[in-house]
């Protein structure tokens, strides 16, 4: 279907991803030496107050078809970490959390789109652009940080 959206397609698949992606040779998750593993939640949409920390939440921004191939088009998503810093006694320790997840998140991107291509035949070209904090605002307790994936897609014509 060739004029279909499909951030959502993506939206779930990074989630189901991330969520089960093992690192080569360590059979660890992207996320074990980062945050509490075992406590993480990610998934699409916002949880608003019911989150829990750690976790991850993957929001629509927005799609852009490309009007002259119509099999093209640039999903734009983002990735809200949020992570428990109540543990940390300076500001700089939160921010190494932050740094590490982040981190994790961008190594994740290449072979989270060999899965993508493998799966759902949707080939892509991933990037975070941008990367934001939200401050200082109660950075000894919870903080947040958030990615701008943009996804430029092709699918398969029919």
């Amino acid at each position: 279907m060739i004029n279909d959206l499909y951030w959502l397609p993506i939206s779930e698949h990074l989630c189901d991803f991330l969520q089960t992606y093992k690192l080569p040779k360590t059979d660890k998750g992207i996320f074990d030496d980062v945050v509490d593993s075992d406590k993480l939640t990610i998934g699409v949409g916002s949880l608003g107050n019911t989150r829990s920390y750690p976790s991850l939440e993957i929001l629509f921004d927005s799609e852009t078809k490309d009007k002259s191939v119509r099999n093209r088009g640039e999903v734009n998503l983002w990735l809200d970490a949020y992570i428990d810093s109540s543990g940390t006694k300076l500001p700089v320790e939160a921010y190494r959390m932050m740094y590490l997840f982040t981190n994790a998140v961008m190594n994740s991107l290449i072979p989270w789109q060999r899965d993508l291509l493998a799966k759902n035949n949707i080939s892509t070209i991933a990037s975070i652009p941008n990367v934001l904090s939200d401050g200082d605002l109660d950075i000894t307790s919870s903080c947040m940080v958030r990615m701008l994936l943009s996804v430029s897609y092709v699918t398969k014509q029919i």
